[in-house]
Parts: structure tokens; C-alpha cells; sequence
């Protein structure tokens, strides 16, 4: 659009200055030098015609079969996939066993996070392969129990885990992947949690909330926003730290380029493919992490309230949590009459009418605003400035007329009114 300029934080093209633009040129210019310097001393002969069959090639009939390069490839989706999902649920567990307030569980979880991360992932490799492989899952009899399948489990089985004559290195190699990238997710989820404010904990033990219940609702929620790039990044890793199982002789990508470099020779070819491949296994993960983030963030500005129910504050929700600290903040006044409410005890006519509201809610603000336009004298209660024995004798006051305990709940002439709802709050003051 004319007129319109972009500021330093632009990208793309558009944002491209002149020097910026004379520096790649440069770039270019000497990568291009360096590859015809290289092309005309070495006296290696490029052969791409023969890398194509290494992904997929015919047979006789017209049958199309994956090539090495394409198997290596699936193994290593499938290898990254398990891997990363049995790093989330070690890492998630210590991470969260490093914030416990139990002692012998910051212990364990310490000490698993410390012996991973300061011991060689290839040492690791070869101690867990040859125990685990050597000893467990022959002890276990893994091998004639994967033999013994039925047709119909076997073929899902190989689908996810690969041939059944290479399960057990497969699940090894799952194993220890995960075990390793298990500890750099358990310090993301550790600094995720503690990244929360420690008036959340608060707040959520001041309305009674079990600490396993505001670390589910409460913490975790935030938390997770914060580890989303964290956590992909290390996702991305997990795929490129798949190469150093081909020690132990998994198909990977990594390992069936090594032997077509040994069987073909054609060691740059192989490897520029494969340098490609990993490329293209990563890239979309940043991708797609970068829009999830984008959209993480819009979610936290933009409130999008159910069009079958009305709005509502639940007690556990962390902007309910919060009330603890605007009642330290503004004081405790518990129970707050309306403007009016003297008036209402010396006319029985009036609709009697009690909120209980959170002093944080948006909700509950409007709807004390539509029963002052109303012109209706009414009783609140802020629930989470209430403090002891009164805060619980309260809350299970409101669960008689709400089992949500969600706020505001307004009680008029012995109707409840959930949320904020003009149309049911003038049929009951019509009553």
C-alpha cells in the first residue's frame, strides 16, 4: 500500500537494505569461488543418476520398493517419534519430581538429570544397549514373544516399530534416546514451572486447592506457553541425536548412508542427500513450533466465551487464583452491600437478591453493573477476599445453589442465576 513503511522488526525481502543485499552477493560470490577451486583440484567424478534408486527404485515386474536411503529415513521418523515421546513423559516426570517439595524425590530427580547430562550419550548407548539388549530382553524372552505374533499384530507392529528381526536393537535404541533427551526436557519443564509466579501457588493454596490439582489447572497451563520453543527445539535435536544409535546397528538413515558410502563410494552424493533429508525432518518442527507460538499468544489476548453458556469465573481458573493477592493488595472487606440495601430490608416487596462474585472477575463486575442499572439493592460477596473457616463455609454455600462453584452465582428469590445472563436475571427478578 503506498505510504505504508516497515520498521526494523520487518521480514522478508521488503526489509532488505542495500548493504545487506552487497553482503550476500559477497557470500555467494566466495561460496561459488570455493566450489570451483574444490571441483577443479579434486579428481572426484559426481555420479547423481545413481543417488535417485537409494530412495526408490522398480523391479522387474514394475513394483515400486523403497530404497535404503527411504527406509533409513521411515526408521528414523519412527525411531524420533517414540523417542521424543518417552523423553516427554521421563522429562515431565523428573522435571516436576525437581520441584516436589519432598526431598527424596528432588533427590531422584537430580540425580537422574545429572548423571544423563554429564555422561557421553555414546557411553550411554553401549551401556544400556548391551544390558538391556544382552540381558533384559533375553531374559524376558522379547525375541520369542515378537516370533510368536499373530499375522494380524505382526504387520501394525512392524508398521510402528520396524521388522520383527530388528525390534529388539529398535527398542533399545528407543530406550536410550529416550533416557537422554528424557533429562533436557526434565530441566525445560523445571524452569517452565518455576517461570511461574509463586502467587499462583499462592492464590490457588488460599482457596484450598490440593497442590497436585493447581499444578495441573493452574501452573502447568502457563508453564506449558513458556516451554513450547524450548521443548521443540528439543525435539529437533532428538532427530538429529538418532545418527549415534547407528552404533549399535540400527537402520537408520545414518547407518544405511554409511554402508552405501562403503558399498558405492559415492560419499559426497550419499551425504549431501542426507544432510538434505535431516533438513527436511527439522525444518517443518521449527515451522510449525514458530506458528503454534504465534498462535499461544494470540489465544492469551483474545477471549472466546462458549455462545451455549453463559460467561462464567471458575474458582480454580488463574485469573480467580489472583483474588488472593488484590485482596492483600486492597484489603479484606468480605461481604460488600450494594448501594441501596437498607432500603431493600425496609421493603418486602423487593426481589431478594445475593451475588457471590470474586473482586477479579470481569463477569462479575458486569453483572453488579446491570443490577445497579436495574435499580435492584443486592447483598455480594467477594468469595476470595474471605479468609479461614469463613472462605470454606462460604464456598460450600455457593456449591448448594452451584456445584460448579462457578462465579458470579446470583440468587434471586431462591432462583440461581449462573454467570452473568441478563435474560434469566430479568425472568427471576420478574418472579
Amino acid at each position: 500500500m503506498p505510504g505504508r513503511t516497515q520498521g526494523p522488526g520487518a521480514s522478508g525481502f521488503a526489509a532488505l537494505r542495500p548493504l545487506d543485499a552487497a553482503v550476500l552477493l559477497l557470500a555467494a560470490a566466495g561460496l561459488w569461488w570455493l566450489w570451483q577451486g574444490a571441483s577443479a583440484r579434486l579428481t572426484y567424478h559426481w555420479n547423481w543418476a545413481a543417488i535417485p534408486q537409494f530412495l526408490a527404485y522398480a523391479d522387474a515386474d514394475g513394483t515400486v520398493h523403497a530404497g535404503r536411503l527411504a527406509t533409513g529415513l521411515f526408521a528414523t521418523i519412527r525411531l524420533s517419534l517414540w523417542s521424543g515421546l518417552l523423553a516427554l513423559l521421563l522429562g515431565t516426570a523428573a522435571g516436576l519430581m525437581r520441584v516436589s517439595p519432598r526431598l527424596f524425590l528432588r533427590l531422584c530427580g537430580g540425580t537422574y538429570v545429572l548423571a544423563v547430562r554429564n555422561t557421553p550419550p555414546l557411553v550411554l548407548i553401549f551401556l544400556i544397549f548391551y544390558f538391556l539388549s544382552g540381558q533384559l530382553i533375553a531374559a524376558l524372552g522379547l525375541d520369542a514373544a515378537i516370533s510368536a505374533l499373530p499375522a494380524w499384530l505382526l504387520g501394525p507392529a512392524e508398521v510402528l516399530l520396524g521388522p520383527a528381526g530388528q525390534m529388539p536393537a529398535f527398542l533399545t535404541a528407543i530406550a536410550t534416546l529416550g533416557l537422554i533427551e528424557g533429562a533436557y526436557v526434565a530441566e525445560i519443564v523445571r524452569a517452565g514451572v518455576q517461570s511461574v509466579e509463586r502467587g499462583q501457588w499462592d492464590a490457588a493454596a488460599a482457596l484450598g486447592l490440593p497442590r497436585w490439582r493447581a499444578l495441573v489447572h493452574v501452573v502447568l497451563p502457563q508453564a506449558f506457553r513458556r516451554m513450547v520453543p524450548a521443548l521443540t527445539g528439543q525435539f529437533v535435536s532428538t532427530v538429529k541425536d538418532s545418527a549415534i544409535v547407528s552404533v549399535i546397528s540400527v537402520p537408520e538413515l545414518t547407518f544405511q548412508a554409511q554402508e552405501l558410502v562403503s558399498a558405492t563410494y559415492l560419499s559426497f552424493e550419499v551425504w549431501t542427500l542426507v544432510f538434505l533429508l535431516y533438513l527436511a525432518l527439522g525444518l517443518p518442527c521449527s515451522l510449525a513450533a514458530r506458528a503454534l507460538e504465534k498462535r499461544l499468544a494470540r489465544s492469551d489476548r483474545t477471549e472466546h466465551p462458549g455462545p451455549q453458556h453463559p460467561p462464567t469465573h471458575q474458582e480454580d481458573s488463574p485469573m480467580a487464583l489472583t483474588g488472593n493477592w488484590f485482596s492483600r493488595m486492597f484489603g479484606k472487606t468480605s461481604q460488600v452491600p450494594a448501594p441501596g440495601a437498607e432500603a431493600n430490608r425496609s421493603n418486602p416487596m423487593a426481589p431478594v437478591v445475593k451475588v457471590y462474585a470474586l473482586s477479579t472477575c470481569i463477569h462479575c463486575k458486569k453483572a453488579k453493573e446491570y443490577l445497579d442499572q436495574c435499580g435492584v439493592q443486592y447483598e455480594c460477596v467477594h468469595v476470595d477476599q474471605l479468609t479461614g473457616d469463613e472462605r470454606k463455609l462460604t464456598v460450600e454455600e455457593v456449591k448448594k445453589f452451584n456445584p460448579s462453584v462457578s462465579f458470579p452465582t446470583i440468587i434471586i428469590n431462591g432462583e440461581t442465576v449462573v454467570g452473568f445472563n441478563q435474560e434469566k436475571i430479568d425472568e427471576a427478578l420478574k418472579k
